[in-house]
C-alpha cells in the first residue's frame, strides 16, 4: 500500500514538475537572448519579431518577377536613330539603349532585380552631351508586370 501511495504521489507531481521544468528553461532563455543569424537592419532592429527578416525574404522573392518599362517620351528629342536609353545596377549604371514601341514611346524587360538600386532615362545625341531625365534616379514601383514612366524634361 505504501508504494501505491508513492507512484500516485508521483503520478500527481508530474505535471506540476514539467511546468516548473519548462517555467525554468524558458526563463534562462529569456536571459541568453536571441539566436539571430543576421545582423538587425531597419526600424526596430532586432526588437521587431522578426519582421525584418520576413520582409527581406518578401523583397527577394518579389525580384525575380519580370518587369515591363514602357517610357512615354513627352521630350520630342528622341528617334529610332537615336533612342532613349536606360542605366541600372545590371549595366554598371552605363547607358543601354531602350526598344522602340512606337512614336515616342519605349520599352524594356528584364527582372526587377536589375532595377534594385532604381534606374535612370538618358538620351544621347551623335557627338553630342549626354541628356539625362530631370528627375534623376527613379524607381521601381512594382515587383512584377508593367509599369508606365512618362518623361517630361530631360536636362544636360
Amino acid at each position: 500500500m505504501n508504494g501505491k501511495k508513492f507512484l500516485l504521489t508521483l503520478w500527481l507531481a508530474a505535471p506540476i514538475v514539467l511546468v516548473a521544468i519548462l517555467c525554468a528553461w524558458i526563463v534562462l532563455s529569456l536571459r541568453a537572448g536571441p539566436k539571430m543569424h543576421a545582423e538587425p537592419v531597419g526600424a526596430g532592429a532586432g526588437d521587431a519579431g522578426g519582421a525584418n527578416a520576413l520582409g527581406e525574404w518578401l523583397e527577394r522573392r518579389a525580384e525575380t518577377g519580370v518587369v515591363t518599362l514602357i517610357i512615354e517620351d513627352r521630350t520630342g528629342l528622341t528617334t529610332s536613330e537615336n533612342p532613349l536609353s536606360i542605366a541600372c545596377r545590371s549595366t554598371d549604371w552605363k547607358p543601354i539603349p531602350l526598344s522602340p514601341l512606337g512614336p515616342s514611346r519605349w520599352s524594356w524587360q528584364g527582372s526587377a532585380a536589375e532595377l534594385d538600386k532604381g534606374f535612370e532615362l538618358w538620351y544621347i545625341p551623335p557627338g553630342g552631351d549626354a541628356w539625362h531625365d530631370a528627375q534623376g534616379r527613379r524607381t521601381l514601383r512594382v515587383s512584377s508586370g508593367e509599369q508606365t514612366v512618362v518623361l517630361e524634361k530631360l536636362v544636360r
